[in-house]
């Protein structure tokens, strides 16, 4: 037993308080400092706005820039809590309970509206990250949107990606403090007797001042533990049937476009289709329909290895 003189024993019990708080406090800062990224910073400022420079990853060229007209449709996929806690491609902290999205090429932060094409759900959500970078994936969701859309035991689903725009910056907002059981209970009782309530009147030549108003206060800013939706989630309308296809090229000469489609017929059904791009004629060539995803990924990586490295799925 430890005996600790000329110290009284409530002293001695509020050090203990006291040392318990900081060692907790330091714990904290500990864990938050480690969930802020994978190099274990702690994420002191929002995101800020990103476009970026072209990049490559997996051999995959990609060009960051903002379109106005941006609308495609392809697959999605989800992640979750393997980046839970860690920083975004724009500084943001990734929330897999959050509605946010990763996309390789749209301005960060934005807002993009997701339609899942197979049960018509639909909701928008906040762009923050790059990704995803696995071949034939237009869009990865947070496990709290697949949810929401539908598809998060599925792992993947067939959307339509279209660009809202720039969404505002985040402002983080600290949770409510918490106090432990013994620190409430450090300080002296508050006293038990009755507390009568008196009105005083004003000193002679002085007025009453007038009751305070209650006030409310605004704010524009965004809260993440709350979400700026209240009712995420809507339905449209969509077709009874969608299939997969495989594009393979995209060419303003139409020889070009039989030369390709002869070499791909080995490997599945190829259409070549014509359509008016920028008042010009041009010619799709593509593969399918499939029924399922893992057989266009499987013809999508035979085109990548043949180099047709722009090669990716639609959805019509």
């Amino acid at each position: 037993m430890v005996r600790v003189y000329g110290v009284s024993p409530k002293s001695v019990h509020e050090l203990v308080l006291a040392l318990k708080l900081i060692a907790s406090l330091g714990l904290c800062l500990i864990i938050a400092a480690c969930a802020g990224s994978p190099s274990g910073n702690v994420a002191t400022a929002p995101g800020t706005y990103k476009i970026g420079s072209p990049y490559k990853v997996n051999g995959i060229r990609y060009v960051p820039r903002e379109d106005a007209n941006y609308r495609a449709t392809g697959i999605a996929s989800w992640y979750g809590k393997k980046f839970h806690g860690r920083r975004t491609a724009n500084g943001e902290i990734f929330d897999m309970n959050g509605l946010t999205a990763a996309h390789p090429t749209l301005p960060l932060p934005s807002k993009v509206r997701v339609t899942n094409l197979e049960n018509g759900k639909q909701i928008e959500l906040r762009v923050n990250d790059r990704g995803p970078f696995t071949r034939g994936r237009i869009i990865d969701v947070s496990k709290r949107a697949a949810k929401l859309l539908g598809f998060q035991g599925k792992g993947t689903a067939k959307v339509r990606v279209e660009y809202v725009g720039r969404a505002p910056l985040e402002v983080f907002v600290a949770g409510k403090p918490e106090t432990t059981r013994d620190e409430r209970y450090a300080a002296a009782a508050a006293p038990t007797t009755r507390v009568v309530k008196a009105r005083i009147s004003p000193p002679p030549g002085a007025q009453a001042a007038p009751p305070a108003e209650s006030m409310t206060a605004t704010s524009s800013i965004i809260d993440r533990r709350v979400g700026p939706q209240t009712k995420p989630v809507t339905w449209v309308p969509i077709s009874e049937h969608v299939s997969i296809y495989v594009q393979a090229g995209l060419f303003a000469d139409p020889s070009n476009a039989s030369r390709l489609r002869a070499s791909l017929e080995p490997l599945a059904p190829v259409n070549v289709r014509a359509e008016m791009i920028d008042s010009k004629q041009h010619y799709r060539v593509r593969l399918g329909p499939f029924e399922k995803v893992e057989e266009a990924d499987t013809i999508l990586e035979v085109l990548a290895r043949r180099g047709h490295g722009d090669a990716h799925i639609v959805i019509e």
